[in-house]
């Protein structure tokens, strides 16, 4: 629908006045992340397979392809909407990265629900971090 994505854009969180931080601080990344289990059967052909997968080549294409944004440096976007994304995650200072990776899985379903109940506005801000942090304690309790 490319009546629609003229639609989209995005703005950076306005700095807040005697705040910590600047416009350069974000949230977010990029996605995937590539692994290999030192017990593997077939480490070489996986290792293989993640290097061609991080390979700029292979990554202009997936770019260009499926809009995906790349953490291998010096790839160019053919969509100006996603080159825009990369300029300003390869021009960020600090990155804080999703707050559901950073948390355990109970806690992270326990954020992502309230978070949707309170965009559904069936819940308060206070209700949810109540719940949220009961989460937290249940799960700290039991390490």
């Amino acid at each position: 629908m490319p009546e629609f994505e003229e639609k989209i854009g995005f703005f950076m969180f306005p700095v807040i006045e005697g705040g910590k931080g600047t416009h350069k601080d974000i949230v977010g990344g990029v996605s995937p992340v590539y692994s290999v289990s030192a017990k593997s059967p077939n480490k070489d052909l996986a290792i293989e397979l993640i290097k061609e997968l991080a390979s700029k080549e292979t990554a202009q294409e997936m770019a260009n392809n499926d809009g995906v944004i790349s953490a291998i440096k010096g790839v160019k976007y053919e969509d100006e909407y996603i080159q825009k994304i990369s300029d300003v995650l390869e021009n960020a200072e600090f990155m804080q990265t999703y707050y559901d990776q950073t948390l355990p899985t109970e806690v992270a379903t326990e954020h992502l629900d309230t978070t949707q109940a309170l965009f559904g506005l069936s819940i308060t801000p206070e209700e949810a971090v109540k719940r949220v942090e009961k989460k937290a304690e249940e799960v700290i309790e039991k390490k």
